[in-house]
């Protein structure tokens, strides 16, 4: 049996957009966390140093505001994606999975720098004097190019599908490429802040109007 009483709009936004509605608020958060932990990280590290910085906790907060602030990107693209899902098309859903799988790569190798490397800062600090090479270099240096690739696709879409303006398309464009260090702060805190930026422009727009999934008509149809 069906229930008699229309759904909502405000009910169905929430059942269809759920992320879509707060981009913007997801957004905003995600930028200043990644931005503003980069920065901190940079301000904090004494490269006369760095085993001393890494042994202490101002900068292993740092680091786990940035690798928080990996998470909110991930969560971001989903939003924003699902802001212009319908203008983007494929190829919007093609940039959301290559900045999903870039961000989750470089956020792994994050994660390693935050708990791991902190780590081997007291028990064995002569490690940190060691250059990375062969398949360590390897695994990084693919976390890299996946990261800025696929941020750079996802505001090249974004730029395409014309949902946002264009000059922040643009800005996000730059902090793509910037943020191909972002695992080595400051660098990710221009995708940090281009991520920010377009989280105002999104929280500014009109709300996205609801649509209705496949079978969600019959809601509305009254029992026999």
């Amino acid at each position: 049996m069906y229930s008699s009483n229309p759904v909502k709009s405000e009910d169905l936004v929430t059942f269809v957009l759920p992320l879509a509605r707060h981009a913007g608020i997801i957004a905003i958060v995600a930028g200043a966390l990644f931005a503003v932990g980069q920065l901190l990280a940079f301000v904090l590290l004494d490269r006369a140093d760095p085993a001393g910085t890494l042994a202490g906790w101002p900068y292993r907060l740092s680091a786990v505001i940035v690798l928080v602030g990996f998470a909110g990107l991930a969560i971001a693209a989903v939003a924003l994606y699902e802001r212009q899902a319908a203008a983007a098309g494929r190829l919007g859903a093609i940039g959301l999975c290559a900045a999903l799988v870039g961000t989750s790569f470089l956020g792994g190798d994050y994660w390693f720098e935050t708990f791991a490397v902190p780590w081997y800062a007291v028990v064995l600090p002569e490690i940190l004097t060691i250059p990375g090479a062969d398949w360590l270099a390897v695994g990084g240096t693919t976390s890299y190019v996946l990261f800025s690739l696929g941020w750079l696709l996802f505001a090249a879409v974004s730029f395409r599908a014309k949902v946002f303006p264009r000059l922040v398309c643009i800005g996000l464009m730059l902090g793509a490429v910037v943020g191909f260090f972002a695992a080595l702060p400051p660098y990710g805190a221009a995708l940090g802040v281009a991520v920010l930026w377009l989280g105002i422009t999104v929280f500014r727009m009109r709300r996205p109007t609801p649509t209705s999934p496949p079978g969600l008509d019959s809601i509305h149809t009254t029992s026999s």
